[in-house]
Order: C-alpha cells, then sequence, then structure tokens
C-alpha cells in the first residue's frame, strides 16, 4: 500500500508483520502484526478522504484478509444485535492485496 492509493478495504494481519511508514521510509510510524488492522480510511465519506495515509510493507512473509468498504458498512447498518460471524464472514483472507 502506498501513501495516496484509493483506499477501498480494510486489512486485517492474520499472520507475519507490516511496517507502515511515510514517504522515503526511513522513520517507522508502527508494526502490526497477527490481529491488528490497517486501511480504515476507506470507511471515511468523501473520496479525497478515502485515500491511504501511510506506506505498508510487509516484513516477510504476511496473510492478510481484506474487508471491502461496502461490505463493512452494510454489516455496521445491521440490527445492534446480529450476530459478529456475519462480518467475519466477509473477511477474504486470499485477496489480492500487494503488499
Amino acid at each position: 500500500m502506498e501513501i495516496g492509493d484509493a483506499a477501498e478495504c480494510l486489512f486485517l494481519v492474520l499472520a507475519g508483520e507490516v511496517v507502515c511508514h511515510r514517504s522515503g521510509g526511513d522513520e517507522e510510524l508502527m508494526r502490526l502484526k497477527q490481529g491488528d488492522f490497517f486501511g480504515e480510511s476507506c470507511l471515511k465519506e468523501t473520496d479525497e478522504e478515502r485515500q491511504r495515509l501511510a506506506n505498508v510493507v510487509a516484513v516477510g512473509k504476511v496473510r492478510v484478509g481484506c474487508l471491502k468498504s461496502s461490505d463493512f458498512k452494510e454489516v455496521c447498518g445491521m440490527r445492534a444485535l446480529a450476530p459478529h460471524t456475519a462480518s467475519c464472514q466477509l473477511l477474504q483472507p486470499n485477496c489480492n492485496a500487494t503488499l
């Protein structure tokens, strides 16, 4: 993921580790590992706001699940007591995200 790319999915790190940094890559902002997520800018309202705010780079072998923002919003629009498994079914662990 690179700064300025269109943000269309929320990503969950299923295995491995990723590093987030700004342009140039000298300053590490954070490291994310199994159970962490990134890409929440995809949930913003306008196209201008739905852009990647950092570069995300895999550290070795990484597996991520991606949840399209439209699917996330659909699940959140469900009844408050809907089973949480609905959101788990929308995760696509084999998405073709390039890290």
